[in-house]
């Protein structure tokens, strides 16, 4: 068994740490100063506003175009009373610009330093207009979900895939190249000027900024296998939360690249919740073949919630990993108590259904 223990003072996430969460995160995810200005928002809430950063950075909510007016003002009303009180609240918009029968919910955080001061106000938003509806129309609307869904996650992986190896292949190499053929002018002048120096600099922040480009897209352990890349995961999400993190794993386990990548996912989904929703200080990861049947169990002891109420935020992001686990033949338990926290529960066969392969 693996331990990570964090400190227990509360500070921002680094920068790197925090896009990291963010852009891997099914949330739509902005953040804003105390006065309410844009200073971040993930490609999510990008693609969902159908806006680029330049267009919003710097601006007020009533600025994008995306929420109607009255809406857009109240938001904004909220994340200013935010920065002053410090306390979250939760806001639900029922139509969006442009998207009739809408539904859009967001949480609103204060992002707080170690002493407590309030530097920002965090929203994370999710469309519910999906789920809605499939609760009007329970068969159609969820064989359809479910298709999407499994699409969806196929083409992310096969983009994911795509961008990192031509960041790696053409990027990284030419600018490795450029960086050689620096060094070489260097060494042909008896005095190198001091701009050569500082632009070798530049090209070797670029190269650490790439491979962490690639980690965050798709790391390189997912092709060593899953107990390498669950404790690739678990170490990453280490270095960012005060969490203490539990792995109990096989030495080694051999599946195919679909098991590999789904299960590597579904963990990274769950911790994405545990960080942004749970207010754990415990989460441990188990993977185990149980003759012929795989079972990985994420567990922490947060805030949980009722399986008979409405489900938490969090819920939107379980459906793709329980259609997922649909698709290669098993399924995903949830068990939850308000106050003690959730237990999930992938159980998958080891060999998957063909249709999966």
């Amino acid at each position: 068994m693996i331990t990570h223990r964090r400190p227990t003072t509360a500070q921002v996430l680094p920068e790197p740490d925090f896009r990291s969460l963010a852009e891997n995160s099914p949330d739509l995810i902005l953040r804003f100063d105390r006065i309410g200005l844009l200073t971040y928002a993930n490609s999510g809430a990008l693609r969902f506003g159908n806006r680029c950063l330049g267009e919003i950075y710097g601006l007020p909510p009533e600025a994008y175009g995306v929420l109607k007016p009255e809406d857009a003002r109240r938001l904004s009303r909220h994340i200013e009373e935010i920065g002053c009180t410090g306390l979250p609240r939760e806001l639900e918009f029922s139509q969006v610009m442009g998207r009739e029968g809408s539904h859009l919910h967001l949480r609103l955080v204060p992002e707080c330093q170690a002493n407590g001061a309030v530097t920002g106000v965090l929203v994370y938003g999710r469309d519910l207009s999906e789920s809605l509806d499939s609760r009007h129309h329970p068969r159609t609307s969820h064989d359809l979900l479910r298709q999407l869904v499994i699409r969806r996650q196929e083409e992310q992986e096969a983009m994911r895939r795509d961008i990192t190896h031509r960041i790696h292949e053409d990027f990284a190499q030419e600018l490795s190249a450029l960086r050689l053929q620096l060094k070489l002018v260097a060494l042909a002048n008896a005095a190198p000027h001091p701009a050569m120096e500082e632009a070798e600099d530049i090209i070797s922040r670029c190269i650490a900024r790439m491979r962490d480009m690639v980690k965050t897209l798709r790391p390189s352990v997912l092709d060593v296998g899953i107990v390498p890349a669950l404790h690739w995961l678990a170490d990453d999400f280490y270095r960012g939360l005060e969490l203490e993190l539990s792995l109990h794993l096989p030495h080694q386990l051999a599946l195919n690249e679909t098991t590999t990548t789904m299960l590597f996912r579904a963990a990274q989904e769950a911790l994405l919740n545990v960080a942004l929703h749970a207010a754990a200080t415990h989460v441990s990861i188990g993977l185990q073949d149980q003759r012929g049947t795989l079972v990985m169990r994420i567990e922490d002891n947060g805030n949980g919630f009722d399986a008979n109420e409405t489900p938490p935020e969090g819920a939107v992001g379980l459906l793709g990993i329980a259609e997922q686990a649909r698709h290669l033949g098993g399924d995903l338990l949830i068990r939850s108590t308000p106050g003690v926290g959730t237990c999930l529960e992938i159980r998958l066969p080891v060999r998957p259904p063909l249709h999966a392969l």
